[in-house]
């Protein structure tokens, strides 16, 4: 992560997360720029200081922090798409969209039988990989692949999936996922699959042609994120839906507003969170219970550059979520707990931990509250 970047929700923990030096003042008129820097990592306690007011300091230098090199790689399958298999028959539609002042590339997948996905395609300063994480209608198929760019192609991973037998059993399954830029309005995008256990190796192969004119079918109707469904664990997050005013838990004003809505016929829950003030952080989140491995997932991509990961499962009436994020340049776990509200909203509560979990320092707890 560079010294100036976190989100809005992240730039607290890591001030929580660093105590030894004295409480930052809050320039009056002028912004200072150590004092900026100074936000990610090298101050003390949140202490009720503004999250809005610290995220628009640091959007001040340099401007948009998505602009390098590096996550521009991608912006080649970003489009309109009409997408057809090797025999030129369509298969397909996709609208590619770039988003969050560059920092995020997103996928709206629609194949030729109604079947949808989606996916955040991001790159991570803090790994210098990127990362895209997938989620489709048939919950079976969620992916969260990395990797980058290999002699001019982008090609992504996921080694850490279970393919499930006949028998109940399961086996590893590997993805490899292929993007090559043919031209300024063509791309291939080539899939592999190998079950190695069986030394199977099966293939897809996309190719997208640049269009004015894409329309995509009708989505296909499924159940299987309901009641009943192989994810109707879903089902628990949707005391998350709606719109929400953000505020720390312990009182203060309105930091951000957050919307919480579903999409892909239930099996994903999607949040769009702003900060206020004149140069506002934008977050994208992905939330959805994956049942190859029996997780919920949050997946959030942010203006400022950001991608956080966690997983976890529901302790008690809580969502419990554990990934690794970098405070400061260096790795720390970060739990965050999300638990429904007596009255309506929730609260989530923000841990970080630079001892593999032994211990626990606090960071910021925001509510999410109606309007």
């Amino acid at each position: 992560m560079r010294s100036t970047r976190t989100t809005a929700v992240l730039l607290a923990l890591g001030l929580a997360a660093a105590a030894c030096a004295d409480e930052p003042i809050a320039p009056e008129d002028t912004v200072d720029p150590s004092f900026a820097r100074g936000l990610d990592g090298a101050s003390p306690g949140y202490a009720g200081w503004p999250v809005f007011n610290a995220s628009e300091l640091r959007r001040a230098f340099p401007g948009s922090p998505c602009m390098d090199e590096e996550h521009r790689q991608f912006d080649f399958w970003v489009g309109d798409w009409n997408v057809f298999d090797v025999a030129d028959n369509l298969i397909g539609t996709n609208f590619v969209t770039l988003e969050l002042d560059g920092c995020l590339v997103q996928e709206h997948w629609t194949g030729g039988g109604g079947g949808q996905g989606r996916s955040l395609n991001t790159y991570d300063s803090e790994t210098g990989l990127w990362f895209q994480s997938w989620v489709s209608q048939f919950p079976f198929g969620h992916l969260r692949t990395d990797g980058g760019i290999e002699d001019g192609e982008m090609v992504l991973t996921d080694d850490d999936r279970l393919f499930f037998l006949a028998d109940g059993s399961t086996t590893q399954i590997v993805d490899t996922w292929i993007w090559t830029a043919d031209g300024p309005d063509q791309v291939t995008q080539v899939g592999i699959f190998e079950l190695p256990e069986f030394d199977f190796v099966s293939s897809f192969t996309g190719v997208y042609k640049r269009s004015d004119d894409v329309q995509p079918v009708a989505p296909l109707p499924t159940a299987q994120c309901q009641a009943g469904g192989a994810a109707e664990a879903n089902r628990q997050l949707d005391f998350m839906l709606g719109t929400w005013n953000v505020a720390p838990a312990d009182g203060g004003k309105r930091l951000a507003t957050s919307t919480f809505s579903t999409d892909l016929q239930a099996c994903l829950i999607e949040e769009r969170f702003t900060t206020e003030g004149p140069h506002p952080l934008e977050a994208i989140a992905y939330n959805y219970f994956d049942p190859r491995d029996g997780l919920f997932h949050r997946i959030w991509v942010d203006s400022e550059g950001e991608r956080v990961e966690q997983s976890g499962s529901f302790e008690g009436g809580a969502l419990v979520l554990t990934g690794v994020e970098h405070v400061d340049g260096l790795p720390m776990l970060l739990r965050t707990s999300i638990e429904p509200s007596a009255g309506g909203g929730f609260t989530m509560t923000n841990e970080v931990s630079a001892d593999d979990g032994a211990t626990w320092s606090s960071a910021l707890d925001l509510e999410y509250a109606a309007g």
